[in-house]
């Protein structure tokens, strides 16, 4: 799996940005441009649960995107590989739980790097409001729809027995195959109110043995703070974070807005 960050302007140009510890006891982080301006930060902490094991999870609040009038695009996702990066350090080593409760940018990003839902949540259609839910292309009828067209005709599945993993492969499918910015926006917009209800994240396809994953985070400039985690430079250079599980073979999960 590799991972690759670019932020852009609102013309898509690349910008120069780096990511820094604001605060490294309340774990928060930062991106800022070359003038030192703020475009977003994201505080993380950790949280245990169940012992005697104590499952350990890491939970995103606080993101925001600061850029002026949204003036810079990929911010969110930015945020959420660094992360995603972070779940697997040695300061947040938490097998990759991650408990989100905020904007669309967490559900897709990690669905797309193999995380899933715990299994046994269950998405509520009443928590969308009526517009959306009876939307031509995301609401009710299209998931049913699109459900009939990747099961066994014989035995569809009921919208009742619909798991938020379910309803979450749904949107990220339509977000994904969906080239047209209206409406991607229209459904960013939309999906930015789920996020509190999905719940945690659990580690279904990625493996529970850290020994398999190696990471490796670079930064270019020598001379840069010891803080500063990964860095995006010119138009033409970008940082990946390479978390490879023995051989298997790269692939990009940038999430482009």
């Amino acid at each position: 799996m590799k991972l690759t960050t670019q932020l852009f302007d609102k013309e898509g140009n690349p910008l120069k940005f780096s990511v820094v510890t604001k605060d490294v006891y309340q774990h928060t982080y930062e991106i800022i441009d070359s003038e030192g301006q703020q475009l977003g930060y994201v505080n993380i902490s950790e949280e245990r649960l169940g012992a005697p094991t104590h499952k350990k999870y890491i939970i995103i609040n606080q993101l925001h995107n600061t850029s002026p009038d949204r003036e810079c695009r990929n911010v969110g996702t930015a945020l959420h590989e660094l992360v995603f990066r972070l779940s697997f350090s040695k300061r947040f080593q938490t097998n990759g739980n991650i408990k989100v409760d905020m904007t669309y940018e967490s559900l897709l990003f990690h669905y797309h790097c193999g995380f899933r839902l715990h299994p046994r949540n269950r998405f509520e259609w009443n928590c969308l409001g009526n517009k959306f839910l009876n939307h031509e292309q995301y609401g009710k009828t299209a998931y049913e729809r699109w459900c009939l067209s990747r099961s066994d005709s014989s035995n569809p599945k009921s919208l009742e027995e619909s798991s938020a993993n379910d309803v979450l492969a749904f949107y990220y499918a339509m977000y994904k195959e969906n080239k047209d910015q209206t409406s991607r926006a229209y459904l960013r917009k939309k999906l930015a109110k789920l996020g509190g209800l999905l719940g945690y994240l659990s580690q279904e396809v990625i493996p529970q043995k850290k020994e398999e994953f190696s990471v490796d985070v670079a930064p270019i400039s020598q001379s840069s703070s010891s803080s500063t985690l990964f860095y995006s430079t010119s138009p033409k250079e970008t940082i990946d974070c390479a978390i490879q599980r023995g051989n298997a073979a790269q692939r990009n999960t940038s999430l482009a807005g």
